[in-house]
């Protein structure tokens, strides 16, 4: 996971990035990247989702992607609250810029409901990114005016929140996604034993066999 500043006077991937790329060599891994800061050469910054700065971005995502290859290592977009990229209609806007199979998009359940607010239905949004959709992140959540929430009530143990999770889960199987979920315990305030065990605990009740 890194959260990167793009700058018109900077080069990618910057000398640490492709340091830690290198060392991901061979590891079958992905990096995670949260596209925090963009800002043009007079030294202003774009604004949040500004799709004027996507030429740009796409420009040097390649680049990034570029080296990555290299590694054997991928590349998927992370959305985040207040970032540049804070959209997951912004992650996949980008990645059908970029448009190559080694880039591709994460959906993260806590900043989805950060910026889009509990009432949007993410069926539609996880169901365009399929094509595209590296990873999906979740945590218990309380539902309501979600863009207001701190972190305290949008990351929580799987068992927690009054959210359904569990429909959320069922609706992300029924449009066809497979791949890798995530518990996202950024911050949670318990034992982490008590806290995973209450989470793989919950997950397997929202994935059995009817």
């Amino acid at each position: 996971y890194h959260v990167l500043d793009l700058a018109a006077d900077a080069a990618s991937p910057n000398p640490a990035l492709r340091a830690w790329l290198a060392a991901m060599r061979d590891h079958d891994t992905v990096l995670w990247l949260a596209i925090n800061k963009v800002t043009r050469a007079d030294g202003s910054a774009y604004a949040v989702s500004l799709p004027e700065a996507d030429d740009f971005v796409a420009a040097q995502v390649r680049v990034i992607a570029d080296v990555a290859h290299a590694h054997g290592v991928r590349v998927a977009l992370y959305p985040h609250t207040a970032f540049w990229l804070a959209r997951v209609d912004d992650a996949l806007r980008l990645a059908e810029k970029i448009n190559r199979p080694d880039v591709g998009v994460t959906f993260n359940l806590c900043h989805w409901l950060k910026v889009e607010g509990a009432e949007r239905d993410p069926v539609p949004v996880l169901r365009a990114a399929l094509p595209r959709l590296m990873f999906v992140t979740i945590s218990g959540a309380d539902t309501g005016d979600t863009r207001t929430f701190g972190w305290d009530r949008l990351i929580q143990p799987l068992d927690s929140g009054t959210y359904d999770l569990a429909s959320f889960v069922r609706q992300l199987r029924a449009v066809g996604y497979t791949g890798p979920v995530g518990f996202q315990g950024y911050n949670i305030k318990l034992d982490p034993r008590t806290a995973l065990t209450r989470s793989i605990t919950a997950w397997r009740k929202f994935t059995a066999t009817p």
